[in-house]
């Protein structure tokens, strides 16, 4: 299994065929002070897997701070890998979380992490936001 994307943004939408719109990809909130919320974040990915791969998997999304600190689970599930429909094609599986009122409690970087059947996928890049506090005008 592989995450070939990962990213967050303003908001994002899966359509009936299987298409991925995403708008306002960001990975920088900047904060007068603390704790700073925001009120919405799409987080968007893509699993692909081969063909040998099994059809039932679990699924975990955590936030994580920069000391590894567990800031809150996001998601727990599961979901089913279709069949390929075109040989050699891989199999995929992609959506858009929804992420409502995300708190961060301090500058840094903070780290989505995804897990399938508790373990991460071999991954392009992590999925990170840098939190950076900022002067008010």
């Amino acid at each position: 299994m592989r995450l070939t994307l990962g990213l967050l943004a303003d908001a994002a939408n899966s359509t009936a065929d299987n298409k991925l719109n995403i708008l306002g990809e960001f990975n920088i909130v900047n904060a007068v002070q603390f704790p700073v919320s925001v009120a919405s974040i799409a987080l968007v990915f893509r699993l692909e897997a081969t063909g040998a791969e099994p059809d039932n998997h679990t699924f975990h999304v955590r936030l994580w701070d920069e000391d590894g600190d567990l800031v809150r689970p996001i998601v727990d599930g599961q979901f089913i890998l279709g069949p390929s429909t075109n040989s050699g094609v891989p199999r995929r599986v992609q959506g858009v979380i929804p992420i409502q009122m995300a708190v961060f409690d301090g500058p840094g970087t903070y780290t989505f992490d995804i897990l399938v059947d508790n373990e991460r996928p071999e991954t392009v890049s992590p999925i990170e936001v840098h939190v950076v506090q900022i002067q008010q005008p």
